[in-house]
């Protein structure tokens, strides 16, 4: 994952009294600008406001705050590409002449600035829609102008991504699947804003290290009662007893990640849900959480993995597919990427979730034996026959 930068240059046009000239001064030992820098991409958008922003996707605008003296000193400015720089919308910004100014920087998201010794967005809602939601991002830093230099904004994704694959390990079934959902997860939280800079890039953001991620943001959630679903693009819904993967939700192209169905949800870190239990009842009317796949799965009579006419369907029929319950507890952090994948081999598939007595979609067959013993028969005794 490589970093950033980009440059606010700023010119003060001023204006000479004495002989009505105007000059372009380059003040930038004193005008506030930023560099930012961000993680790896995993939906990228030709909109603002949309995507997962990185060095290959950046962001178009911005807004920034700061406190000096415990006191506001940037209210909510729009930071705003213009051509290959980055503007301050409001005006130009000065340091003060001593004293560090601490910098916060949001996009996506409103701030609520009414306390700003303790920075907040209140009342974040994820959009229901997934091909709508959006990449919460944030930055803090603090720096004063003997730094001499652009205010540096690292910018962390205060969301987690979720990501769907399968893979069908059974070359008796074949599965084709239309839609995944995650039901009764939080939808809605409060964002407090770090204590500490978040200076430190994270370069193995969602790769294939768990890095750890220090000074984040602290989420405290509202009722788990909501859920989100994604559809299967065409093309990808069949899963094929053949033991290869099938990513249900997103593909490399070219050196970035792009997953246009991946779910952008809020973390629950520290509050993970309780998974569903079979035992309690219908899933559709728990308030514990699980997955819904909708699916239909065939039998395939000769074993390769591929259904064929005449191939009994287990689980849907011919022109519809069904939901299967998957009782799950999650816990994501924010700023990290989770792929699930749903592997079809000996389990039992799921359960039905709208039954009282939730059943196992599948039922494997298992065959064990006896034998009969020899059941003793009349017992006759035969003369031999002599010659006369």
């Amino acid at each position: 994952m490589k970093k950033y930068f980009i440059g606010a240059a700023a010119l003060l046009a001023f204006t000479a009294c004495s002989n009505d000239e105007t000059v372009d001064l380059n003040q930038d030992g004193n005008v506030i600008s930023f560099a930012v820098t961000a993680n790896n991409p995993s939906r990228v958008s030709t909109e603002d406001g949309q995507g997962v922003y990185c060095n290959n996707n950046k962001p178009k605008e911005f807004r920034v705050y700061a406190v000096y003296n415990s006191k506001s000193y940037i209210n909510g400015d729009l930071i705003k590409l213009n051509g290959s720089k980055y503007e301050n919308q409001g005006g130009t910004r000065y340091w003060p002449s001593t004293g560090d100014v601490t910098f916060y920087a949001l996009q996506n998201a409103d701030m609520d600035w009414t306390n700003p010794a303790t920075p907040q967005v209140k009342d974040f809602t994820v959009n229901p829609a997934v091909g709508s939601q959006v990449d919460f991002v944030y930055a803090r830093k603090t720096q004063s102008k003997s730094a001499n230099a652009p205010v540096t904004l690292n910018f962390r994704h205060a969301l987690s991504q979720i990501v769907f694959e399968a893979i069908n390990k059974n070359g008796h079934l074949d599965v084709v699947i239309d839609e995944v959902k995650i039901v009764n997860v939080a939808g809605t939280g409060t964002f407090t804003f770090p204590a500490l800079d978040t200076d430190d890039n994270v370069v193995d953001h969602d790769q294939s290290s768990t890095t750890a991620i220090a000074n984040q943001g602290t989420w405290a959630l509202q009722a788990a009662n909501q859920s989100f679903a994604v559809a299967v693009p065409a093309g990808k819904q069949a899963v094929h007893g053949d033991n290869n993967t099938v990513k249900l939700t997103s593909e490399n192209i070219a050196t970035k990640e792009y997953s246009a169905n991946a779910m952008l949800l809020l973390p629950h870190s520290g509050a993970a849900t309780t998974a569903w239990n079979p035992s309690e009842g219908k899933a559709t009317e728990s308030t514990k959480s699980y997955f819904l796949v909708k699916c239909s799965i065939r039998n395939v009579n000769d074993g390769t993995g591929i259904a064929k006419a005449g191939d009994v369907y287990l689980w849907g029929n011919e022109t519809s597919t069904a939901y299967v319950a998957i009782p799950y507890s999650f816990a994501w952090e924010q700023g990290k990427k989770y792929t699930y994948t749903f592997t079809f081999d000996k389990g039992n598939g799921g359960y039905d979730p709208g039954t009282d007595t939730p059943t196992p979609v599948l039922v494997p067959i298992t065959i064990d034996i006896t034998v009969d013993d020899f059941v003793k028969g009349a017992d006759t005794e035969i003369p031999m026959q002599t010659n006369p």
